[in-house]
């Protein structure tokens, strides 16, 4: 149970000798001075109107005014007329809550009405004033720590409870059309419908969900209301109607979700489970205006939630990372980065808050490349690539910039310059691209490193490698390939077979091993493949 203070506010229809100003009729007979001014009254007492029908029902509204402070009232009617023979009198007893008393309740102020002990008669309304003429003492409210709320939403069936959300969640977009929502039923109906749904609206847009519970022959142009209580379908085109007693929204809805928010509600809640939903409501709320342009950038959240967002809202965080990025890198590049981004959550959300430096860019780049199998991008794209590289460079990616322009000169001098350590993580990167011929990246007096990274590479194509070793006076570094060797198919040996026969300088292991390997090789059948095999056997030998 939380307890709060609150001022306090009586209007009603009275005698003469009943007003504290000494006339008759509707007027504010008190209130606290302390908590409300005489402005907010204005902004107060047009909105406190009621017509009953036969039955004269209760009825509760709640509104905001334009200070912030928030409004909540009980209006009981009075069956008999004033001295003078008129019908129509009631009383409304409204508590005035500060702005931040009603963020810190949220949905729970719903309470309020369920334990307070609200004015039913003019007598009773009298006794709360103070000793000062119109004047009244704040009063302590007691709210539950629970709501009805969670019980009335089961009841919804999930698609009229999302419907009736989506309407909660466009209170902006009603007020700005001077629409209202029209809960079809009696007042207690029409509670029970808001009770359902206030609790799953987002902290920021719960302060406009103002409502009537029983707007019998008022009008929206002089009072308006998000939520209207209504005891018959309404006519006319400002009102979007749901079924409070059916529980079933009867409006038509368009499908298009219109705002971000809409999407991951619609994605993420359900009346049976709605663990997920409350636990991210108000970070996925601040993260959804964000991204439809609404507030600025919140504080990143954590992975699952920005991953629920992210994935159901794509486009807006396409746009907005695209707008980011193209701050800072030509469209050539923006594409390539949000075609089919490879981010975790936190990076996705953290390229569409600060945007790019070059930095991270050529880093970003040339995994989105890899993601591609390093295919050759457009030219376009190519000459942003190079400009780019300018400005930040990034070894793995000059690397593949290279490959791609052909340039094998430039790419020998880079691999030169570098050390053997640098050299032999370039040469695997180089072989990954699997774009120009290995041999090209062979550079004498690196043989032993280069063997290091192509065997590291899983290519297994030795028999030019060989020759280019042996080409560049490397051939002592042949030894190293020797686990190799006997693994390798028939196309493979035999050309390396006959390299050894030619060069009489290899190391003796590299071709002891080639010549077992090359015997335990099956003959191919007929006199042919019988005189190749011997010839082979003799030319080894003979050498």
């Amino acid at each position: 149970m939380t307890e709060i203070q609150a001022g306090q506010h009586i209007y009603a229809s009275v005698e003469k000798e009943q007003s504290p100003a000494g006339r008759g009729g509707f007027q504010t007979l008190c209130y606290t001075h302390t908590a409300i001014t005489a402005e907010e009254i204005e902004e107060i007492e047009p909105r406190l109107l009621y017509y009953p029908a036969d039955a004269g029902p209760v009825k509760h509204l709640y509104f905001s005014l334009s200070s912030g402070k928030a409004i909540l009232a009980r209006i009981v009617p009075f069956p008999e007329r004033d001295s003078a023979g008129r019908e129509g009198r009631y009383l409304a007893h409204s508590l005035v809550l500060k702005s931040e008393d009603l963020s810190c309740l949220g949905p729970r102020f719903l309470g309020i009405w369920e334990g307070f002990p609200f004015a039913s008669t003019v007598e009773e309304a009298l006794a709360l004033c103070g000793p000062e003429p119109g004047d009244m003492p704040e009063a302590a409210a007691h709210i539950p720590d629970q709501t009805a709320g969670f019980e009335e939403a089961r009841l919804w069936p999930l698609d009229e409870f999302k419907k009736w959300l989506r309407l909660a969640l466009r209170v902006d977009g009603l007020a700005s059309e001077r629409m209202a929502v029209a809960l079809v039923g009696d007042p207690e109906q029409a509670h029970k419908a808001l009770a359902a749904i206030l609790p799953f609206v987002p902290s920021g847009l719960l302060p406009r969900c103002s409502f009537d519970t029983y707007f019998y022959r008022c009008n929206l142009v002089s009072a308006y209301f998000w939520a209207v209580g209504l005891p018959e379908p309404p006519g006319g085109l400002k009102f979007k109607a749901v079924d409070a007693r059916a529980r079933r929204v009867t409006a038509e809805l368009e499908e298009a979700m219109e705002i971000s928010f809409e999407r991951w509600m619609a994605e993420y809640i359900g009346t049976e489970d709605m663990a997920f939903y409350m636990r991210h409501r108000e970070a996925a709320y601040s993260l959804c205006e964000w991204l439809d342009g609404r507030r600025e950038a919140p504080e990143e959240g954590d992975a699952p939630l920005l991953q629920s967002v992210l994935s159901v809202n794509w486009i807006q965080a396409k746009e907005k990372l695209t707008a980011r990025l193209s701050e800072r890198l030509p469209s050539a590049l923006v594409y390539r980065l949000t075609e089919r981004p490879p981010y975790p959550p936190r990076q996705q959300f953290y390229l569409m808050k600060n945007g790019v430096t070059s930095l991270q860019a050529v880093e970003l780049l040339y995994y989105a490349y890899a993601a591609t199998s390093y295919a050759v991008p457009p030219r376009d794209e190519m000459q942003a690539l190079g400009k780019l590289l300018e400005e930040a460079d990034h070894q793995d990616l000059r690397l593949l910039y290279l490959s791609w322009k052909g340039q094998k000169s430039d790419l020998r001098k880079l691999l030169e310059s570098a050390r053997e350590e640098a050299y032999a993580h370039q040469v695997r990167t180089l072989l990954d691209f699997r774009i120009l011929d290995p041999v090209d990246f062979l550079i004498p007096g690196k043989g032993a490193a280069f063997i290091s990274a192509y065997r590291s590479s899983g290519i297994r194509s030795l028999a030019p490698v060989v020759s280019a070793l042996v080409s560049a006076r490397e051939a002592g570094c042949l030894s190293a390939l020797v686990p190799d060797l006997p693994a390798l198919p028939p196309e493979e040996l035999l050309p390396l077979q006959k390299l050894a026969a030619r060069n009489a300088g290899l190391p003796e292991p590299f071709r002891q091993v080639v010549a077992e390997a090359a015997k335990a090789l099956p003959h191919k059948k007929g006199l042919l493949g019988l005189l190749k095999g011997l010839l082979g056997k003799y030319m080894f030998f003979s050498l």
